[in-house]
């Protein structure tokens, strides 16, 4: 087992717990560290984003932990938050359902058998290609269902889109893998290269299946492979062979003999398909062998029993002449449109002009302008026939959207307007949600004062974790709708809907996916003129890219954004940007110009008059700017200096009426506490914190507390007290989906049981 006060472990831990410094999720681990470093080194702490600086912390630390009982006590907690290779491994399952009737593809199985066992080769896999609506993505689903028993280390499921301008980039696809096999969140490595090193490190030696579906190259491919033999990797190809993967090539052709008719009775009836065999078969070889195609029309003759083999067959061949290649998706397509009710196509059009990754039913009917109980009904409907694919509850997607957009509506005019609708309804969405998670920032958006209302009224029913929850689960939408807007010339919505993401981004993260649709964002604000809108973009992008510790990047985009804001002469945009560049600072840990960027800020903001309207926002604004005082102060080991400055900026919130940052003040004044070894005044600190943060924190930031709670009790000894904050924390892992953070806590929580 790892001795958790090494070197390596505590250099691997040091490593991960700078893996996040922009979001405020990220905070606490950089906190610890700092309070960690000050074991050994009093009055001052390391730049702890340096690599070779924190190897030598982590030798100094090793060597106190062999001599100091206390001092290896806090080394081995560290290490055991956050290292790497104390994350308890999960058996993922990541296969979705199967909802369309199976028929046997016994042959594609044996392929794919021969595949995993191949000998001579480094990657065992196979690449599955064919034409739309042939079945390839349901062979390897169905393969990895019926084979389970050869993964039993899991099975990882990833859809890349297809498209290279809809696709996930290689990056979100390891962040979610390395999150599934149970690193925590905010451990995950900031860059693509980092994230592909420890993947291939935590699936080694397991017997795994990947399936990558959906993948439009070869480049997409490569950074998940890996040479071990126990890991077998299925990609299916949106755009045919890939030659240049070291994989078996494996090509699915249209199902042929008696399966296609098997399919269809085994959804309709054998009785219904043989009473009128010779029609029947007909329309059946119409369909070429397409299961989607089968499908669709078993669905069909089951739902409608009133219709005849004969009628379908006439409206088959009146369509078979207008399909290009007579391809039977297209085919099946077009019939089933004309099958719709006039609703169902009103409602339908919208959701089908752009690559949407997923809609709920309440957007859909608002889009329609129906209720949300009809527009259920009718999409529920649409799955029976494989036109929508249900992927959650009352969510949706279009698998055959390619086929769907070039019959549903021809007039360019009305398609540039149902898309427009949809942006509309996105972003208002996104704003209502990221007002109620984070209602006090200044707000350059006039929609902000348009939803305040509506957002009081419905404060009381949604929650800022509810709503925080929903910004993540819409954020494949909304990055869709960026894209959409910048390409379609909406300039304004294009930055409206990504400034609309800030709270997800400061309180959550998403970093790497909402950097690209930043720099769309900030291209649009300069297309429209907006200089202050502009400067926030940049604002936007120097955190993404401090989360990322792209730290010369960021920089860059600060000093870009001080210039932007210089010239656009607003004293709070200017004082916001010195701001950031004090943050920039401070997680660099390098503290020395710190005073003066908080001065210089705290000088514009005295500058605003009272009667301007961003004079409303400056009392927060100096509030965060004593609160970065005090973290100045407790990096270079000025503690009492640290707790004076961070009693005025609790003051200053309170002044501010902002109890969220009240809160994670006290936070911070329990951290300094208990480097001053006073854990009674940190937990009273605590205590406060924690009503607060009860309804107005992610279930992460809750869940530090907690747990910071808990190392509290235990420092005073008291075990009855500790549990119980250990299980606040881990009830709060649970509801947040941390799995390997749950386990670690009712680890700890088993420990203290036994005494």
């Amino acid at each position: 087992m790892l001795d958790l006060t090494s070197p390596e472990a505590i250099n691997a831990a040091l490593d991960a717990s700078t893996a996040a410094l922009a979001a405020e999720v990220g905070r606490r681990a950089l906190d610890e560290a700092i309070v960690l470093a000050r074991t050994v080194r009093e009055g001052y702490a390391p730049a702890l984003t340096g690599p070779a600086e924190r190897l030598r912390l982590s030798d100094e630390l090793s060597e106190e932990a062999r001599r100091d009982r206390i001092a290896r006590a806090r080394a081995a907690a560290f290490a055991r938050r956050y290292s790497p290779a104390e994350f308890n491994i999960k058996l993922p399952d990541m296969l979705p359902s199967r909802t369309e009737p199976w028929i046997d593809r016994a042959d594609v199985f044996d392929c794919l058998l021969k595949a995993r066992v191949r000998p001579g080769h480094g990657c065992r896999g196979a690449v599955l290609h064919g034409t739309r609506g042939v079945g390839a993505s349901s062979c390897a689903i169905a393969f990895g269902k019926e084979n389970a028993q050869l993964f039993d280390d899991g099975q990882l499921y990833a859809d890349l889109r297809g498209s290279a301008h809809t696709t996930i980039s290689v990056g979100e696809v390891l962040r979610v893998f390395l999150e599934k096999l149970g690193m925590p969140r905010d451990a995950v490595p900031p860059t693509p290269d980092q994230r592909a090193e420890r993947f291939r490190e935590l699936i080694s030696g397991r017997r795994l299946l990947v399936v990558l579906d959906h993948i439009s190259d070869a480049d997409q491919v490569t950074p998940l492979l890996t040479d071990d033999e126990n890991v077998f990797t299925v990609v299916v190809s949106a755009n045919g062979p890939m030659p240049e993967l070291p994989l078996m090539e494996l090509e699915i052709g249209p199902l042929r003999d008696r399966y296609p008719q098997e399919m269809v009775a085994s959804i309709t009836s054998e009785k219904r398909v043989k009473a009128s065999r010779r029609k029947a078969r007909s329309v059946i070889q119409m369909c070429d062998g397409s299961p989607f195609a089968l499908h669709a029309l078993g669905e069909h003759m089951r739902l409608r029993s009133q219709r005849s083999w004969a009628e379908v067959e006439g409206e088959f061949r009146a369509l078979a002449d207008g399909v290009p290649d007579r391809d039977p998706v297209a085919l099946i397509v077009r019939w089933l449109t004309q099958q719709l009710e006039v609703e169902e196509r009103q409602l339908l059009t919208p959701l089908v002009m752009r690559p949407w990754p997923s809609f709920t039913s309440a957007l859909a009917a608002e889009i329609a302008g129906i209720g949300e109980i009809e527009a259920e009904r009718m999409l529920r409907r649409m799955v029976k026939y494989g036109l929508v694919r249900s992927c959650g509850t009352a969510r949706y997607t279009i698998p055959v959207r390619h086929h769907l957009s070039g019959v549903m509506d021809d007039d360019a005019s009305r398609r540039d307007s149902v898309v427009r609708a949809m942006l509309d309804a996105y972003l208002r969405l996104a704003v209502h949600l990221d007002y109620i998670a984070l209602p006090e920032r200044w707000h350059l958006n006039p929609m902000y004062d348009e939803v305040k209302l509506r957002t009081r009224i419905d404060h009381g029913r949604l929650s800022v974790q509810q709503a925080l929850a929903r910004l993540r689960d819409e954020l494949p939408n909304i990055l869709e709708a960026v894209r959409t807007a910048h390409a379609m010339g909406e300039w304004v919505k294009t930055w409206q809907l990504v400034d609309a993401q800030w709270a997800l981004q400061l309180k959550v993260g998403f970093a790497e996916a909402l950097l690209p649709v930043i720099g769309l964002a900030i291209e649009a604000a300069q297309r429209c003129g907006n200089e202050r809108a502009e400067s926030r973009m940049r604002f936007q992008a120097a955190f993404a890219h401090m989360a990322l510790h792209q730290m010369r990047q960021a920089q860059g985009q600060l000093e870009a954004a001080l210039a932007v804001a210089e010239r656009d002469g607003n004293l709070l945009s200017r004082a916001s940007v010195l701001e950031g560049m004090a943050q920039l600072n401070l997680n660099r840990c390098t503290t020395s110009p710190v005073q003066g960027l908080i001065d210089a800020a705290t000088f514009l903001l005295e500058g605003i008059p009272a009667d301007d309207p961003d004079a409303t926002h400056t009392l927060r604004a100096r509030a965060l700017l004593i609160q970065f005082t005090g973290l100045r102060h407790f990096i270079d080991g000025e503690e009492d200096e640290a707790l004076d400055t961070y009693r005025r900026a609790f003051d200053a919130f309170g002044d501010a009426k902002d109890s969220y940052n009240q809160a994670r003040v006290r936070m911070r004044m329990a951290l300094v506490h208990r480097v001053l070894k006073q854990p009674a005044v940190a937990a009273e600190a605590l205590d406060w914190a924690l009503v607060v943060l009860n309804t107005e924190a992610p279930g992460k930031i809750r869940s530090d507390a907690a747990e910071q709670r808990a190392a509290c009790a235990r420092e005073l000894g008291r075990p009855d007290e500790e549990i119980h904050f250990l299980e606040r924390a881990l009830r709060d892992h649970e509801a947040d989906g941390r799995p390997a953070a749950a386990t670690k806590v009712r680890q700890l929580i088993e420990d203290r049981s036994r005494g």
